[in-house]
């Protein structure tokens, strides 16, 4: 097997215990507005955790595997537009793993899993 399919499979099989799902998920859709108070916060423990988060969803989306995929992310979490209205051309299905793959890399870069 291949490195990239091993790890595909890998990532696929990784399931996010509930708390943490929820909190990362709240880290994905809050990335815009996290980008917004960015320069509005004081310097400290608040804006460094704000800039931490940031910087984990970036290398999440940079992780993802094409410009599509990236354009998935942005449109269903970011902007909040569900799925069945995404003109990507993949299956609800397919759309369901990129984004959970996309969240498990944001629990990774986290340190959260």
């Amino acid at each position: 097997m291949t490195e990239q399919k091993e790890k595909h499979r890998k990532q696929s099989s990784e399931r996010l215990e509930q708390s943490i799902y929820s909190r990362v998920l709240a880290t994905a859709k809050g990335y815009y507005f996290m980008l917004h108070r960015r320069d509005q916060l004081p310097y400290g423990p608040v804006r460094q955790k704000n800039e931490e988060q940031i910087v984990a969803v970036e290398k999440a989306l940079a992780d993802c595997g094409n410009d599509r995929d990236r354009e998935l992310i942005q449109k269903n979490l970011f902007e909040g537009l569900p799925m069945k209205y995404i003109q990507a051309n993949y299956s609800i299905h397919t759309m369901k793993r990129i984004r959970k793959n996309f969240l498990v890399r944001v629990a990774k870069n986290l340190w959260e899993i």
